[in-house]
């Protein structure tokens, strides 16, 4: 696990991400903390999709082939263009994306506030700052 920017990474195991999921509260929190994990894209890409970059039509819950991340919502590297990613959406994301309803704005998940996208503030919440420990999640 990172701590202050040093050390590797580690892959949450199923069964941690699962509890994570489960625990959600709200429905929006369930889709986008899943289409993290089975796309691998960062939060920030994620809160800035469009529900036309997810779905072939916001009122059918059909999700498509391929989520598209545009390049104005990727993390740039230094000097270097995001790019656009499409990514396939597996049969367990199909699944989740069938039964969110995103509503009626142009962004998956709107700001309950007004008609933008969610904001930062917001999705940070979604992950705690100290352990968890009915999940099995350690600082």
């Amino acid at each position: 696990m990172k701590k202050n920017r040093i050390g590797k990474a580690s892959i949450i195991p199923d069964a941690i991400a699962d509890k994570i999921i489960k625990r959600c509260k709200y429905p929006w929190q369930q889709t986008l903390l899943s289409i993290m994990r089975y796309t691998g894209e960062r939060v920030g890409a994620v809160r800035l999709l469009q529900v036309s970059d997810v779905y072939a039509d916001g009122s059918s819950q059909i999700a498509l082939p391929e989520i598209t991340f545009r390049s104005e919502t990727r993390k740039r590297s230094a000097g270097k263009d995001a790019g656009v990613r499409q990514v396939p959406v597996s049969q367990k994301l199909r699944e989740v994306l069938r039964t969110y309803r995103p509503g009626g704005s142009v962004w998956l998940f709107p700001s309950p506030s007004d008609h933008s996208s969610l904001s930062d503030s917001s999705s940070d919440r979604l992950f705690p700052q100290k352990s968890d420990r009915s999940t099995g999640i350690t600082e």
